[in-house]
């Protein structure tokens, strides 16, 4: 009964951090974000894709901001 428990333990543990994992690899970012020659690579096993990660500044005046 005790290494039901622990093997169910364990199962607990390792499946959450599978599923972060392979979802970290995801899609694939080629080039720097937000640039107009940057491409990004999906696996389609996601979809809709996950939001690309926003590197920026946003300012009041457009002149101020960094994309």
């Amino acid at each position: 009964m005790k290494n039901i428990q622990t093997v169910l333990a364990v199962i607990a543990v390792v499946a959450p951090v599978t599923a972060v994992a392979e979802f970290a690899n995801a899609q694939q970012i080629n080039g720097v974000p937000g640039a107009p020659n940057a491409t990004m690579t999906l696996d389609g096993k996601t979809l809709p894709s996950p939001p690309l990660p926003f590197g920026g500044v946003i300012k009041d005046r457009a002149k101020d901001s960094t994309p």
